[in-house]
């Protein structure tokens, strides 16, 4: 063996060094405090970043909360304006006149044809509750992208957006909306169910039903976020509670796809974006 301090050679059962009298004992301790600082430093830097994070994805949540509320005053306003130029105009056209309207040219109720309601039956709620409306928000059909080059959507309330190059998948009745990706085996499922549990219950019972390693767990008091690998697959979910209502969506992938890193990216953006308006 060699000496730590001063880097000579010495005997197996040495006890000392002959050249600058450290004790091998103290030598063999100091080299464990070291290791275990290094450990201890590492750790304290995982956490940080896993703290910093959350508090940024917090931050993000928060930040597109006031930017749609926002949006909606901004809708409101330019709505009744609208309304009431279009009123202005109207008044001022020699050509109106009220009188003329007749209230037999208003439809009554009983005149309206009943609109058909599409139902679908999803775990944990009652069975034929309506389909939430899903609305593109990114422009004027659902394959208009945003700036990102994700599209987005409202789903019942929720705000979510995915990346474009995905198509609509039939055949699943128990998604409100359901994707794949037309490059891979890659897919994005959204849900809704009934709860009563807190979100940390929530990620702790999707990871039991995943076979795999936990690479990355995030959770709040009302969301969480997980991503499980099994070796050959990648699973990620992230969900978000409020008043007994448990939406999320689930991304899947092959984890040894040329595409794993721009995988990886979509669900952190989807993640940011998933949120209530």
């Amino acid at each position: 063996m060699y000496c730590k301090n001063c880097g000579k050679k010495l005997p197996d059962d040495a006890r000392f060094c002959d050249r600058c009298n450290m004790s091998v004992r103290k030598m063999e301790n100091k080299m464990e405090l070291i290791e275990e600082l290094k450990e201890e430093r590492l750790a304290r830097k995982k956490a940080n970043e896993v703290q910093a994070r959350l508090k940024n994805m917090q931050k993000k949540k928060r930040r597109r909360r006031k930017n749609a509320a926002a949006v909606a005053v901004l809708i409101i306003v330019l709505g009744i304006l609208s309304g009431v130029a279009v009123y202005m105009y109207y008044v001022n056209t020699s050509d109106f006149n009220t009188a003329s309207i007749s209230a037999s040219a208003v439809p009554t109720p009983s005149a309206t044809a009943a609109i058909p309601v599409q139902t679908v039956t999803i775990a944990g709620e009652n069975p034929g509750s309506p389909m939430p409306q899903i609305t593109p928000v990114s422009g004027t059909a659902a394959v208009s992208p945003n700036a990102d080059g994700y599209i987005e959507t409202n789903i019942d309330g929720v705000t979510f957006g995915y990346p474009r190059g995905y198509e609509s998948k039939a055949g699943d009745t128990g998604a409100y909306l359901s994707l794949k990706d037309i490059d891979s085996d890659a897919v994005i499922k959204v849900y809704e169910e009934d709860t009563s549990s807190p979100a940390k219950d929530l990620m702790k019972a999707y990871s039991d039903t995943i076979r795999g390693t936990v690479t990355e767990s995030l959770a709040g008091d009302d969301w969480y976020s997980i991503t499980i690998s099994d070796g050959s697959e990648t699973y990620h979910r992230c969900g978000m509670t409020d008043e007994g209502r448990h939406i999320y969506y689930e991304m899947r992938y092959p984890s040894a796809s040329e595409k794993e890193g721009e995988y990886r990216e979509s669900t952190e953006y989807m993640d940011d974006y998933f949120t209530e308006k």
